[in-house]
Order: structure tokens, then C-alpha cells, then sequence
């Protein structure tokens, strides 16, 4: 016993005590709400801090059709499966101009082949329009296991949509005469230029912007945005 009282074998042992560190482990939990929160935070530091500019040109790079199958803002999402969505979305064009011209009006179709296709042009790109947020859908990743479930279903889906689609364009080819093959080569390309030039290059990086700089819950819908 020392003069503070101390017994020295004891404050001897309280020396020789070491702490490792890896056997300290400090949890600390979130509640839904402060998780919330926090997303909010990030997200709206992020739409404050990000240009239009910015985001324009990361939804042309990560959510353009031809450009998203170089890049990729999920690495969960390979280069073959992108590649697959854009070769069948490629052929749905194709397919919807073919319907168009091989099973209707025959006399409607001729017409349009003097100068008057724009509408047929048009309805296809409307058509688009509905059937690429579907496409989208397959496109999902996450770290659950329903999104594995969903990618393998949706490449599968995708692949049979595919040469179901190559097939009937085959058939509509075959029935249809030379002119209006040339018709629905002419009009397939026409929209396919506007999808690239007109839609992903213009329209949709447009509002995209516009949208993920007012909007942090639009940002962590397309989280590519602020990369």
C-alpha cells in the first residue's frame, strides 16, 4: 500500500492490461427516419452542387442507348446485357414498322411512300415511347436477390423477344413488295435517328437535368446522374 492508498500489485496488474482494438466494436444504428434524413441531405448537396451541364452529359454517357453499352454507372449491369437491350430495341422499331406497313392499308402504306410517312414516323416514335420504360424495368440492379431473379428472367425475356422480333420481320419482308421494303428500311432508319439524335441525345438528357436539379428524389431514381 502506497501513501494514495493504492495497493501497488494492484496498479502493477492495471499496467499490464492492453487493449486490442480489433476487439472493440462500436455499432452504431439508424433509425428509418435519420436514414432518411441523411439520403435527403445527400441528395439535395449533390442537385445544389451538380451543373445542368453536368447532369446533361452524364445522361447522355450513362443513359444513351449506344453510349451506355461503353459505360456504366452500376457494376452490376454488364456490357453483353446492355448490348442485348439495345440490339432488341433496335428490332422493335423495326417490328412496329413493319406491322405497320405489312398488316394494314396496303393503299395507306403506298401513300405514305410518296412523301406522307411522317405519320407513320410518329406513331412508331410514340409507340417507343411506351415500350422503352419496360425495357428499363430488366435494367434494375441492386444488392437484393430479387434483382438477380429479375436479371436472369429479363435477359431471358429479352433474348426471346429478340428472335421472335427477327422472325416477324422476316415474315412481313416476305409478303410485302420492293417498294415497300423501302419503305420500311427508309422509315426504320428515320426512326432510329430520331431515337439516338432527337431522344437520347437531346430530349431526355434535357429534362433529365432540368429535373435532377430541382428534384434529390429524382437524383437517387437515376443515381448515374451525379457520378
Amino acid at each position: 500500500m502506497d501513501d494514495s492508498g493504492l495497493d501497488a500489485s494492484a496498479v502493477e496488474d492495471a499496467n499490464k492490461v492492453s487493449i486490442d482494438a480489433n476487439d472493440v466494436k462500436l455499432e452504431i444504428s439508424k433509425s428509418d427516419e435519420q436514414k432518411k434524413e441523411l439520403n435527403e441531405f445527400v441528395g439535395e448537396n449533390i442537385a445544389n452542387n451538380a451543373s445542368v451541364c453536368q447532369m446533361y452529359c452524364n445522361c447522355i454517357k450513362f443513359y444513351g442507348r449506344f453510349l451506355m453499352c461503353l459505360y456504366s454507372g452500376n457494376k452490376k449491369l454488364g456490357r453483353p446485357f446492355k448490348a442485348l437491350v439495345l440490339c432488341m430495341q433496335l428490332t422493335v422499331v423495326c417490328t412496329f414498322v413493319s406491322a405497320l406497313v405489312a398488316y394494314t392499308d396496303k393503299r395507306v402504306a403506298w401513300e405514305a411512300a410518296d412523301g406522307q410517312q411522317y405519320g407513320l414516323i410518329m406513331v412508331v416514335f410514340a409507340m417507343m415511347r411506351v415500350f422503352q420504360p419496360l425495357i428499363s424495368l430488366t435494367m434494375k440492379r441492386d444488392k437484393s436477390a430479387s434483382s438477380d431473379v429479375i436479371a436472369v428472367a429479363g435477359g431471358f425475356a429479352l433474348a426471346l423477344m429478340y428472335l421472335l422480333g427477327q422472325i416477324f420481320i422476316y415474315l412481313s419482308m416476305e409478303m410485302v413488295s420492293v417498294n415497300q421494303r423501302t419503305l420500311i428500311y427508309r422509315n426504320t432508319l428515320t426512326v432510329v435517328a430520331l431515337e439516338l439524335i432527337l431522344w437520347d441525345a437531346l430530349v431526355m438528357p434535357l429534362v433529365f437535368a432540368t429535373i435532377g436539379k430541382i428534384s434529390s428524389a429524382f437524383i437517387k431514381q437515376f443515381p448515374a446522374l451525379q457520378i
